[in-house]
């Protein structure tokens, strides 16, 4: 039996929106969340938010910043 691929995360789809011109970026969240992991005592941060509110489309726009993948999964 073949299986195709699904991407079940809709990654095309939301950096598609990340890399649209009319993405807003919040530096100030993306600040804020990196001097939180730059603390010794933090770990992990957990994003929270209602359905539609931009968590995943906030990671994607922090990886395209730092340069590296965020696991939002």
């Amino acid at each position: 039996m073949e299986y195709e691929y699904t991407d079940l995360f809709f990654e095309d789809l939301i950096r598609s929106y990340v890399d649209d011109a009319l993405f807003v970026d919040r530096p100030w969240l993306e600040d804020l969340i990196e001097e939180t992991l730059e603390s010794a005592s933090t770990r992990f941060v957990l994003i929270t938010g209602n359905p539609g509110a931009g968590k995943t489309a906030l990671m994607r726009s922090e990886e395209r910043r730092v340069g590296k993948e965020c696991r939002s999964r």
